[in-house]
C-alpha cells in the first residue's frame, strides 16, 4: 500500500537533449502513518499485557478518608467526561457528514483518545512525580508495561479510565480549537503577521486554558504534581502546587496539535496528509491512512512532551508533607521501601 506521489520533474543533459526523469521526495506523510500503526500496536500491547498479567486491579484508597467535597468533584468530572466525549462526538460526526470524509477535528479526537497509553509516561516514567486521586474509578496503571519503564510500583498508578480516558480526546481538541481561534483572531487583527506570531498566538490562548484548567483539577485533589520544581511553581511546597512550566511544554504540545489543524490547504489537508493520494485509492484506505497520518503525528508530540517533561522531574524537589494514602496509593513512601523525598539527581538549587 503505496501513499508516494511522483515529484516534478527533474533534467538532465545527455548527449545533447534533455533526459527527464521523477524525482523522488521524502514522504512525510509515510512517516507519520508509520508511527501511528506503532502507537495502534503499542496500545493493543499494553492492554494485552496489562490484563493478562493480573495488573488491571483497583487501587484502592487507603486508610486515609476521602472529603466529601472531593468525592463530590471526582464523581462530577466522571459524569462531565462521558457526556463530553458525546458530544464532540456528534459535533465531529456532524462536521465530517457535511463534509463526506471524516474531518480533522475526529481524526484529532479519535487520535488524541488512543494517546492515553503514554498518560503514565509524561510524568513518572523515571521517577514518581504526579498522583491522582485513587477514589475516581480506575483498575491502576499499565504503566509498568511500557519499555523501558523506571519509576517504581507504577502498577498502583490509579489512571481514572472513566473521566481521563474520555476527557482525554475532548480536552486535547477543545484546546486545539482554542488555539486555532485565537490565531483567527490575531490574523484578522493583524493581517500582515507571519506564521511565528499566529502560532505564538495560539500559544498564548491555549497555556492559559491549560493552567487554568489544571489549576481546578489540583485544588479539587483529582491529581497533585507532587515533585514539581517549587521554584518554578505556583504555591511551590504545597501539596496543591502547579508547575508553571507543565503549561508552558504542554502548551506547546497542543499548539502543534492546533498548527496541524489551522495550517491547512484549500482541501482541508494537513501537512500529514498532503501526500496521501486520496484519488487513487477507495474512500476507506484514504481514511484509514488519514487517521494513522494524524494519530503519528499526535503519538510524535506526545512522546517528545512526555520525555521533556519526564526529564523536569529529575531536578524536583521534595514532595510536599501530608499527602493522604489515596493519593499516595503505595507508589513511595513509607511501607513501601521506595522515598518519595529523593530525586533521581541530587537538584542544582537550594
Amino acid at each position: 500500500m503505496s501513499v508516494v506521489e511522483a515529484g516534478p520533474l527533474a533534467g538532465r543533459a545527455t548527449a545533447g537533449r534533455v533526459r527527464e526523469f521523477p524525482e523522488r521526495k521524502v514522504n512525510g506523510s509515510r512517516w507519520f502513518v508509520t508511527i501511528g500503526v506503532l502507537s495502534l500496536l503499542m496500545t493493543a500491547y499494553l492492554a494485552i499485557a496489562w490484563i493478562v498479567s493480573g495488573d488491571a486491579t483497583r487501587t484502592p484508597t487507603g486508610t486515609d478518608p476521602v472529603p466529601a467535597a472531593t468525592k463530590a468533584w471526582a464523581i462530577g468530572w466522571q459524569i462531565v467526561g462521558p457526556l463530553a466525549f458525546a458530544a464532540f462526538a456528534i459535533y465531529c460526526w456532524r462536521r465530517s457528514r457535511r463534509e463526506g470524509r471524516l474531518h480533522i477535528d475526529a481524526l484529532l479526537l479519535i487520535a488524541w483518545t488512543v494517546a492515553i497509553w503514554l498518560d503514565p509516561a509524561t510524568t513518572n516514567f523515571f521517577r514518581t512525580q504526579m498522583l491522582y486521586n485513587s477514589y475516581l474509578v480506575n483498575f491502576g496503571s499499565w504503566a509498568e508495561h511500557i519499555p523501558g519503564w523506571l519509576s517504581p510500583n507504577a502498577r498502583f498508578f490509579p489512571e481514572p479510565l472513566l473521566s481521563w480516558g474520555s476527557l482525554y480526546g475532548v480536552t486535547s481538541l477543545g484546546a486545539t480549537l482554542i488555539g486555532c481561534g485565537a490565531m483567527r483572531l490575531a490574523k484578522r487583527r493583524w493581517p500582515n503577521m507571519g506564521k511565528v506570531g499566529v502560532v505564538l498566538s495560539g500559544f498564548a490562548a491555549i497555556a492559559l486554558a491549560d493552567l487554568i484548567l489544571e489549576v481546578i483539577f489540583i485544588r479539587t485533589q483529582l491529581y497533585a504534581y507532587a515533585g514539581a520544581i517549587r521554584s518554578l511553581s505556583i504555591w511551590g511546597g504545597e501539596r496543591h502546587q502547579f508547575p508553571v512550566y507543565e503549561s508552558i511544554i504542554f502548551g506547546a504540545c497542543w499548539t502543534a496539535s492546533a498548527a496541524l489543524r489551522y495550517f491547512r490547504d484549500d482541501r482541508g489537508r494537513t501537512i500529514v496528509e498532503r501526500r496521501i493520494n486520496e484519488e487513487r485509492l477507495s474512500p476507506s484506505k484514504a481514511a484509514g491512512l488519514r487517521f494513522l497520518a494524524v494519530t503519528g503525528f499526535v503519538t510524535a508530540i506526545y512522546v517528545i512532551y512526555s520525555l521533556v517533561f519526564s526529564l523536569t522531574t529529575l531536578w524536583g524537589d521534595p514532595f510536599p508533607k501530608g499527602y493522604p494514602s489515596y493519593m499516595l496509593n503505595g507508589m513511595c513512601g513509607p511501607g513501601t521501601g521506595y522515598a518519595c523525598e529523593a530525586p533521581a539527581i541530587p537538584p542544582s538549587h537550594p
